[in-house]
């Protein structure tokens, strides 16, 4: 009896499993042909659910998309609701995917919460700020084409902000560590933060989860989500940072 998984049902991640390539390869271009094609004629703003759900089914049955996916978006939406965040940031926002589930989420208890979604490609920078607009919530996120380096500083110089509520990490995870080392020196993240690490374990942060578990002044602990489509076990790193002061020394 084989032991393979049957993936036919799910073409898109099938596709990706065999080839080995899961992003910049122009599906980000046709997942927004794709999602235009489906609210033709369709009054805005459109739904955030309505955007993610057809970002779903592209990751299912066309291309598979490295966004967080259905099945954490779910977990995610519970850890806002339960640290209601008003400033946000993230490191890797790709095509805008978590940062429309977030505002989504911060709008049931803040309307003037903001997301600032730092992307370094321009090409899915610009995708993600047309399915912003598209969701009519250009107010309440920004799109920062820049580097995770450049743009903290930049930010903070221009009096966006001085801290954030919640700091979301999801680019490359060798970037994990040095970039919280960064915004911990800086002020960015500072006591009462929570900082929400992705795709800890697959493919797998294991230095940056080491580090933010044995640091002082700051709790951390893992939260399973599941990789879909593919059902991978995953989880998010949540940190809280308690005594900033403790942290930095």
């Amino acid at each position: 009896m084989s032991t393979e998984t049957d993936l036919s049902h799910i073409p898109g991640f099938k596709r990706t499993m065999e080839t080995e390539v899961e992003s910049h390869d122009g599906r980000e271009g046709r997942v927004l042909t794709f999602i235009k094609s489906r609210i033709d004629g369709e009054p805005t703003p459109i739904p955030v659910k309505t955007l993610l759900d057809l970002m779903d089914e592209f990751s299912f049955q066309e291309d598979f998309l490295i966004s967080i996916g259905d099945h954490k978006a779910k977990v995610f939406t519970d850890i806002i609701h339960e640290k209601k965040p008003k400033t946000f940031v993230e490191f890797g926002g790709y095509l805008g995917y978590s940062a429309l589930l977030v505002a989504a989420a911060i709008k049931e208890y803040a309307s003037d919460g903001h997301i600032w979604s730092v992307e370094a490609d321009k090409d899915c920078a610009a995708i993600a700020s047309e399915l912003i607009t598209l969701a009519g919530l250009d107010h309440m996120i920004t799109v920062v084409l820049d580097k995770t380096t450049d743009a903290i500083p930049k930010l903070q110089g221009q009096g966006h902000f001085k801290n954030v509520d919640m700091l979301f990490l999801d680019h490359d995870e060798s970037l994990y560590k040095p970039d919280f080392q960064t915004c911990l020196a800086t002020g960015v993240i500072g006591t009462g933060t929570t900082i929400v690490a992705d795709n800890v374990v697959r493919p797998g942060a294991p230095e940056y989860r080491r580090y933010v578990r044995e640091l002082k002044g700051v709790q951390s602990k893992g939260v399973r989500g599941l990789i879909t489509p593919g059902n991978f076990e995953d989880e998010f790193e949540v940190t809280e940072i308690v005594n900033a002061d403790e942290a930095r020394q």
